[in-house]
């Protein structure tokens, strides 16, 4: 439903505030409890039924308040990958976290990307097929997606800069290397890791994927000709529900390598 919708949005951008917080916080443990306090708020909201805005706006004035202006900037590195694994803490030993750990700040690429991909595919196989019928019903939910995700957004712009880029962007930056018709995570890992890599903001690229999973694995084979390419690291954790001691290795030495790049930059 769009209510639906419109929650999963909010929440993707509450996320989005956690990450840009917890590395620059005040006080330690203070960005996660207003997370789950604020959480609780939206889920509430969505169970009556009733519009949560009003909370969003409240939440980017809450989170602002915590970070601390006086803590330098840490280099600022993408998740992407197959989306659960990407989105399941549990499932990927905390890997946000993590990443803070070692003196790094993450985004993640949001849960809506793939539904908006969804919805992109759709409208693409109703003109493919000539079915005018469900090419209007495709073009309307995407069109009320985009509309609803953009109005959700603007309630957390005070403190995220910039929107999610679009599937048709995303897909743009991808076709190059894979067509945007594969069906799978991939062609949105690789247009999104791009996007990354060619904003100056970014410091280099983490793709996640399960063990023995194709897409991550198309993904992993190309993300040496990305570093290569753009000049930044783009690394590929694999898990399979075991302790991993070895990703843990990658990201320490992946950070070091960024902070390092980090430091250089800053003093030339």
């Amino acid at each position: 439903t769009r209510l639906a919708w419109n929650a999963i949005v909010a929440v993707d951008g509450l996320q989005r505030l956690l990450w840009r917080t917890r590395p620059y916080e005040r006080e330690k443990g203070a960005t996660e409890a207003l997370f789950d306090e604020f959480l609780k708020r939206i889920a509430w909201r969505v169970r009556r039924k009733e519009p949560f805005y009003d909370v969003l706006r409240q939440a980017t004035t809450a989170f602002k308040s915590l970070i601390d202006p006086h803590l330098p900037p840490r280099p600022l590195v993408g998740i992407n990958g197959e989306i659960f694994l990407r989105s399941n803490r549990f499932s990927n030993r905390d890997l946000v976290k993590e990443c803070e750990a070692a003196g790094l700040e993450v985004i993640v690429s949001p849960v809506g990307e793939w539904m908006k991909y969804t919805a992109h595919r759709n409208l693409e196989d109703a003109v493919k097929d000539r079915n005018f019928r469900k090419m209007v019903s495709s073009y309307l939910k995407k069109l009320i997606q985009e509309r609803d995700e953009h109005k959700v957004s603007g309630y957390y712009h005070e403190l995220l800069n910039g929107r999610e880029p679009s599937t048709a962007a995303i897909l743009a930056k991808s076709d190059m290397y894979l067509s945007p018709r594969c069906g799978s995570e991939a062609v949105l890992s690789i247009g999104s890791g791009v996007e990354w890599m060619e904003s100056p903001v970014f410091a280099g690229v983490i793709s996640v994927m399960p063990h023995g999973c194709m897409p991550g694995g198309i993904v992993a084979a190309m993300a040496e000709k990305f570093s290569a390419t753009y000049q930044k690291p783009w690394i590929s954790l694999t898990y399979d529900g075991f302790l991993e001691t070895n990703n843990a290795a990658r990201i320490s030495n992946f950070a070091e390598l960024l902070k390092f790049c980090h430091q250089e930059a800053g003093t030339t």
